[in-house]
């Protein structure tokens, strides 16, 4: 068993990659069912949050057109894929969120947000929703994808997750039901000056195969914070978590995702 990672390092980095890459193909359908709905207009300019998946990323590339400008800032490994083969030159824009600076954005710079756990893993959902407010234009609409990193499930029954699950409640906010999560997610945008806001649930699914391992990494996510907090030893987080993922890789075990929450809001004008 590895040592537990902490951020900052290349291993704890490590993970967030490998969380965003894989939930990006878990969501992938519903990413591209939510753009079929979106009347997003050509040249526009958009922000991409965490959500770098091929063919996302180029269906967002094709609606934009070539005078549009796509910046997508990721903490997963960017697609070389998406560089080489899709996108025009000029038009996409990789950074990464280390400074929190959204693509080197400015006030009124953007058209369209689009953003993944950016509330529920990426820090001060205050000052993230603050931040895109202010670079949107105005009418400029924002999109999140949102859930509870509690909420998963594990079947049949897993002690090691029950109990990381136990130890992480300590930490982060537990689940709750459905209609308190909705208002959970729309009352910050309400908030923050975004009107129109609405929002839509996409049930739990069910994961398989390498994707089951969505759950241990959001284990892994916060475990520095079990550590600083003191509610667990290291010895402790690195057999449990190594216990979960054998559970993980087992052809009977099942993993369901949390319900994600789409939800979107306008910038008035």
């Amino acid at each position: 068993m590895s040592d537990l990672n902490v951020p900052g390092t290349a291993g704890q980095d490590f993970i967030r990659q490998n969380f965003f890459r894989l939930l990006g193909s878990v969501l992938e359908v519903d990413s591209l069912a939510l753009l079929q709905k979106i009347p997003i207009t050509k040249n526009s300019k958009v922000l991409v949050m965490d959500m770098d998946n091929r063919r996302v990323i180029a269906k967002l590339v094709r609606l934009i057109g070539e005078n549009g400008k796509l910046v997508s800032v990721t903490n997963a490994i960017p697609n070389k894929l998406i560089t080489k083969t899709i996108v025009p030159a000029g038009n996409y824009e990789i950074s990464t969120p280390s400074s929190r600076e959204f693509g080197n954005s400015t006030e009124g710079d953007f058209d369209y947000i689009f953003s993944r756990l950016q509330l529920s893993v990426g820090g001060n959902a205050e000052q993230t929703l603050l931040q895109f407010y202010k670079i949107l234009k105005p009418r400029g609409e924002v999109f999140l994808e949102e859930f509870n990193l509690l909420d998963f499930r594990a079947f049949p029954e897993c002690t090691a997750f029950d109990r990381l699950a136990a130890l992480a409640k300590k930490v982060r906010q537990p689940g709750i039901d459905a209609d308190k999560a909705k208002s959970r997610y729309k009352e910050p945008l309400e908030k923050t000056g975004f009107k129109n806001v609405q929002s839509q649930l996409i049930p739990p699914i069910f994961l398989q195969k390498k994707f089951k391992q969505l759950a241990s990494l959001s284990f892994e996510l916060f475990s520095s914070e079990l550590l600083e907090q003191e509610v667990a030893k290291p010895a402790e987080l690195r057999a449990l978590l190594y216990e979960l993922k054998s559970f993980e890789k087992r052809s009977n075990s099942l993993i369901s995702l949390p319900p994600v929450y789409q939800v979107s809001g306008k910038k008035p004008a």
